[in-house]
């Protein structure tokens, strides 16, 4: 187990290793809940509805048949600034495939659009089975233009979601406690 402490609190982290090597992580996000009601927001001259969700870091997200047509550049940046956001927000833009699986682009507060982010997945899939859109208790593929994440949201509300996703090394680094 490995705990990793962000400014939203202590995470912890199951590591799997293949040969030797770390192949997947596992974290519990802790208890994940989208906001009772959808907000809202016009942007362009187009309205967007979705639904708030709190992951440790604000997000909105949002339902369309097609995130992959959008203008995620344009319209990214306005909602993240919107003033229903005080503190800005991370933007998803999704699609339920089927009752386990979720296509999703990501507008990063800060960032701009983003190949994955975790929080994001999370967010898609807890704010999908509050709709009803997925089914709870189960695996949640959510996948992203960076790669797939596997999300599992509690059928009943009040366990933790399970963020799983795998790894590769990238660089070696040092650092000290």
């Amino acid at each position: 187990m490995l705990q990793i402490e962000t400014a939203s609190g202590i995470y912890n982290a199951k590591v799997y290793l293949r040969d030797g090597n770390v192949n997947s992580v596992a974290v519990d996000m802790g208890g994940v809940y989208p906001a009772d009601e959808e907000l809202s927001v016009s942007v362009k001259g187009r309205t967007f509805t979705g639904t708030p969700v709190n992951t440790g870091n604000p997000h909105f997200v949002i339902f369309t048949p097609s995130p992959e047509t959008l203008d995620v550049a344009s319209v990214g940046p306005e909602i993240e600034h919107d003033p229903a956001f005080p503190g800005r927000t991370n933007v998803e833009f999704c699609a339920v495939v089927d009752r386990t699986t979720i296509r999703a682009r990501i507008w990063e507060r800060g960032n701009g659009e983003t190949l994955s982010a975790g929080t994001s997945a999370v967010a898609a899939a807890c704010a999908a089975v509050s709709k009803g859109l997925v089914d709870g208790g189960r695996d949640i593929t959510v996948k992203l233009p960076g790669g797939e994440l596997t999300v599992t949201v509690p059928a009943n509300s009040g366990g933790n979601v399970i963020l799983t996703g795998s790894c590769i090394k990238v660089f070696d680094g040092v650092f000290e406690l």
